[in-house]
């Protein structure tokens, strides 16, 4: 691996693992804070309570006139946080209070479940009914009685006044809890405040996580970022709609966000969170599984658009079902992942936090376990420390997917490289055989393939040159001309193969007279043609006498015997403009004059224009 490569992963993992470690110390801060409030139901000082009590109207259309005349139909409740889960009814419930000071207090209703529909406050004294108030998640931020996450009430009790306290509560969709508190101005200030402390920094976390997912997608633009970008904006609409945050301060003028929209967001996050699961456990490369994973997909995208056409109460009981059958789904399919993909036991164990936090959420929910108003800070910081988890599954899965790309980088790059060389040797064997077969296709060109001397065009080619030098030097110039005397006749008689044979002996004997200057070339058949470059008449006829002897003396053929001779035409020229063309067809003139007087012998002609 390149020394930039190995930088760049380095440097990616030690940003990566900073990251991660202050989200983690960040996240555990906000679950301690959480898990430190402990719910107590402390009056104000010389505000004395007593007994709480409930009615359940199971018609939900009864007046307050109407409950005071059953009051003896009010049962204690011995619960901290009353819990009755999707129910149809509306719930009374009775608050008395005793001040036994003289002075007048404000004081405030605190309800620590800000997804509940409809609260209506009847504050009833001596005189009667004193003051109605209205909250509720069905009401928008900026109508609430006070401004806070929680449904908080304000109402005031006279001194050493006897108060009574009904609280009417009813959901259309929401599960019904009733965890509240009775605070004066200085309490419940400081609640506020150690509230927004917890909810900046769940939404700072939130925050960081979000931009630092995105500097990852915009960089290596992998679809897992995101995924993961998907799930935490959907799940950012979800925290702040449980713990009130959106209503109080991000959308004030709606309540379809923290209502319908729950329900919306969810499905989102989940069909997020599944396509992560996908993509970052390879699921498609294990069928059974990667099935299971799609419909559950399908699942969550149905569930986001269930307010379309279901009732709200039943969409938020397959969203509580989804809540936990998600995380339950996913920690079993990650650990089939674990022996074949790199970053499965991390997402095993944040698939396993975010499980203990929507699990506890979604039994508390349905009066499995006792509802505490920290699970709803606990929800962000399960899902904020099983993203740590995921992060490091995510992390982990790409870079390994990017040493996986170098790696195969550096393999191809050298099997490039070695293939690269075997392409040049072979470009050079085929360049040497090229060169080779162009050589060799020169030469038959000009070469004769049976005598290996010129051929017609290779001899007049070569003699071209040597003319035009004589020319300039006006020097002697001679050629030439002869064939085998009855050359048919030995065809005839002794075949084709001798007569081949006899040339190629005449071309070997010829070559041995001639001088290495001269010019030797068949033009066809048995006729030959001899160039001399400075030669006058006399020399030429020399050297047409020792060809001519030659072949007598060295070719006999056939049985019985015969001598092979020649008969032989000079021309030649000395001090003329001329070409080979007129010197080849003046010693054809004197060859003829040769074989007319006798064959086997030599006739010459002098070339003048």
């Amino acid at each position: 691996m390149d020394t930039i490569s190995k930088r760049f992963i380095r440097g990616l993992k030690v940003k990566s693992s900073l990251a991660i470690y202050l989200i983690a110390i960040a996240s555990w801060y906000a679950v301690f804070s959480s898990i430190s409030r402990v719910e107590t139901t402390q009056f104000p000082n010389e505000i004395i309570p007593g007994q709480l009590q409930v009615y359940e109207d199971t018609t939900h259309n009864l007046t307050l006139d109407q409950v005071l005349g059953q009051r003896s139909q009010f049962k204690d409740v011995s619960q901290k946080t009353p819990s009755y889960f999707f129910s149809s009814s509306a719930y009374w419930f009775h608050i008395p209070l005793q001040n036994l000071n003289s002075k007048s207090a404000e004081l405030f209703l605190d309800i620590k479940y800000p997804t509940l529909d409809f609260v209506t406050l009847y504050s009833v004294g001596s005189e009667g009914v004193r003051e109605v108030v209205n909250s509720g998640d069905r009401i928008e931020g900026k109508d609430r009685p006070y401004p806070a996450t929680d449904l908080v009430i304000p109402f005031l009790i006279e001194g050493s006044e006897r108060l009574d306290l009904f609280v009417r509560v009813y959901a259309d969709d929401a599960a019904i809890l009733f965890p509240h508190e009775i605070l004066d101005t200085n309490s419940l200030q400081f609640e506020i405040q150690s509230k927004r402390l917890i909810h900046g920094i769940i939404m700072g976390l939130f925050a960081a996580i979000f931009m630092y997912d995105l500097s990852q997608f915009i960089v290596l633009k992998k679809s897992i970022y995101f995924y993961y970008l998907a799930y935490i904006f959907s799940t950012y609409f979800i925290v702040i709609a449980l713990n009130g945050l959106g209503p109080a301060l991000i959308y004030p003028r709606t309540i379809w966000l923290a209502n319908e929209g729950l329900v919306f967001f969810s499905g989102l996050a989940f069909s997020s969170i599944l396509l992560f699961t996908r993509e970052i456990l390879e699921t498609y490369n294990d069928k059974p599984v990667d099935r299971v994973i799609q419909i559950l997909i399908g699942a969550s995208m149905l569930l986001a658009v269930t307010p379309l056409f279901l009732s709200g109460k039943l969409t938020y009981q397959l969203l509580i079902f989804m809540m936990i059958a998600i995380p339950l789904s996913v920690f079993p399919i990650a650990v089939r992942a674990m022996p074949r993909v790199a970053g499965s036991l991390f997402f095993a164990i944040g698939a396993v936090l975010i499980l203990i936090s929507l699990g506890i959420f979604g039994m508390a929910i349905m009066g499995i376990l006792p509802f505490h108003p920290s699970f709803l800070d606990i929800i962000p910081s399960g899902i904020i420390m099983g993203g740590l988890f995921h992060f490091l599954s995510a992390s982990n899965r790409v870079l390994t997917l990017q040493e996986e790309k170098l790696q195969s980088e550096i393999i191809s790059r050298q099997n490039l490289e070695i293939r690269q060389e075997e392409l040049e040797h072979l470009v050079t064997e085929r360049t040497v055989e090229l060169d080779s077969a162009r050589q060799k296709a020169e030469q038959l060109a000009v070469i004769d393939p049976l005598t290996g001397i010129y051929n017609r065009r290779g001899l007049f080619d070569a003699a071209e040159r040597e003319i035009k030098i004589a020319e300039r030097n006006k020097r002697p110039f001679s050629v030439i001309m002869f064939d085998i005397d009855y050359f048919k006749h030995i065809n005839d008689f002794f075949g084709h193969a001798e007569g081949d044979r006899v040339l190629c002996n005449v071309v070997s004997a010829v070559l041995q007279e001639i001088r290495t200057t001269d010019l030797f070339g068949r033009l066809g058949g048995d006729e030959f043609l001899i160039v001399l470059p400075e030669t006058p008449s006399e020399s030429a006829t020399q050297i047409a006498e020792r060809v001519r002897l030659s072949m007598v003396e060295k070719n006999i053929i056939g049985d019985p015997s015969m001598l092979l001779t020649a008969s032989l035409g000079i021309a030649w020229v000395v001090n003329q403009n001329y070409d080979l063309e007129s010197l080849q067809s003046s010693a054809v003139s004197a060859l003829y004059r040769a074989k007319n007087n006798g064959r086997n012998r030599i006739e010459t002609i002098e070339v003048i224009e």
